[in-house]
């Protein structure tokens, strides 16, 4: 079964812990992935939505896989005390950060992998005591994604820092140039198109020279 490499990306950081919640699961790729590479003992795979759900539960049951639990949840209401690490991808930051506003058990570990607003869930992670471990921005199938693996812990991040990445920062790896590039070239286009009296002018103007600053 083919999984994609931004999740075996999200799959390494689980270590050491060995039970995991994968919450929006979709087809339960990564679960399987888990359990198969001997990564996790216990995966409890939940989605919102009853189709995908479907799918999941018929791929465990292809692989004869009883460690995982596949359910119909919204967020984490469902995670129970023994969940050491959630793993939510391929979600905006925002619904990120409003999914990890209820109880997080005793989870030791956040791997998350944002698709917009990775700005908006590194102020979350600071709010609810989550500390950003490790950072790092992939490239899969032409596509730019960013993960955060946070452990539970307090930090105090820069605005900068915020919308980079305090981790990202200090390692400037070639994606992220590449990506940074390719964002102050869009916020460039936009800014092009706005009259120069909007009061998003100049605020867009800014955040195209912060991030020049970055990636030069």
């Amino acid at each position: 079964m083919k999984i994609s490499s931004r999740l075996v990306e999200c799959a390494n950081y689980v270590i050491p812990y060995k039970r995991i919640a994968d919450v929006g699961t979709d087809h339960a790729l990564l679960p399987i992935y888990l359990i198969k590479e001997k990564l996790a003992d216990k995966v409890v795979a939940s989605d919102v939505g009853v189709g995908p759900l479907k799918f999941a539960k018929k791929n465990v049951l292809a692989e004869g896989i009883t460690s995982i639990e596949v359910i119909l949840s919204d967020g984490i209401k469902h995670l129970t005390d023994d969940i050491e690490v959630v793993i939510i991808t391929g979600m905006g930051g925002k619904l990120i950060a409003d999914i990890l506003t209820d109880d997080l058990k005793n989870v030791q570990r956040l791997i998350l992998q944002p698709n917009m607003a990775a700005d908006i869930l590194r102020k979350h992670l600071q709010v609810i005591d989550f500390n950003i471990q490790t950072e790092t921005i992939i490239i899969d199938n032409d596509i730019f994604y960013e993960i955060i693996v946070a452990d539970k812990g307090v930090m105090s991040l820069s605005s900068k820092e915020f919308m980079f990445g305090p981790i990202n920062l200090k390692n400037k790896t070639k994606n992220f140039i590449d990506y940074w590039t390719s964002e102050s070239q869009k916020f460039t286009k936009t800014l092009n198109q706005i009259p120069t009296d909007n009061e998003n002018h100049t605020k867009i103007k800014n955040i195209i020279e912060m991030i020049n600053m970055e990636i030069s």
